[in-house]
């Protein structure tokens, strides 16, 4: 077989990587925008519409540039007071164990936690799917380990908050909110009796 040209192996050898692409990389064709009144960040693909900001309420989102020597902080969130509906909802929960409820904006949902890991994101392979741009396709996980339950931010562009700071990952207790893009997830540790 005849030897190959060096700048040939070369090139067949970076052809074989090229299709391999950190978890964090933005998808092809996205772009980063942040908010003109809070610098919130949010990735949209072509043809998505900006969302209300989840941080401030504003409808204005600027273009990202990766070269502007202007970088502003982001504000980490604040924890809100508890939402009205959320004693009704944990009144309501017949399983026992740990739940995640939160307000869609059509209506409240819940879920329960099962054993092992639990996926939250905007993608199909979610067993919590959260449908918005704020929200990565993979964004958190929650790890259940019988009474314990401990979230993990899942390499998200937007970050994990439980009760307004930034996780990596962290046990859970009752009450705790956990931000996910613009959703605010509350976690409810359900005991009743068998």
């Amino acid at each position: 077989m005849p030897e190959r040209a060096p700048e040939l192996r070369l090139g067949l050898a970076m052809a074989a990587t090229a299709h391999r692409r950190p978890a964090t990389e933005v998808p092809v064709g996205a772009r980063t925008f942040r908010c003109a009144g809070c610098a919130f960040p949010i990735t949209l693909r072509p043809g998505e519409q900006p969302p209300t900001c989840p941080r401030c309420g504003s409808e204005r989102f600027e273009r990202a540039s990766l070269f502007s020597s202007d970088t502003a902080p982001l504000p980490a969130p604040t924890a809100e007071a508890e939402p009205v509906w959320l004693a009704r909802v944990s009144e309501a929960l017949t399983a026992s164990g740990p739940h995640l409820a939160w307000d869609s904006g059509d209506e409240i949902e819940t879920a329960f936690i099962p054993e092992g890991l639990t996926r939250i994101g905007r993608g199909f392979v979610a067993e919590i799917q959260l449908t918005d741009p704020t929200v990565s396709r993979r964004h958190a996980l929650i790890h259940r380990n019988g009474d314990t339950c401990v979230v993990l931010d899942d390499h998200s562009l937007n970050g994990v908050f439980v009760d307004g700071d930034p996780v990596d990952w962290r046990p859970l207790e009752e009450g705790d909110e956990i931000e996910v893009g613009r959703f605010r997830l509350h976690f409810i540790q359900t005991r009743r009796d068998e």
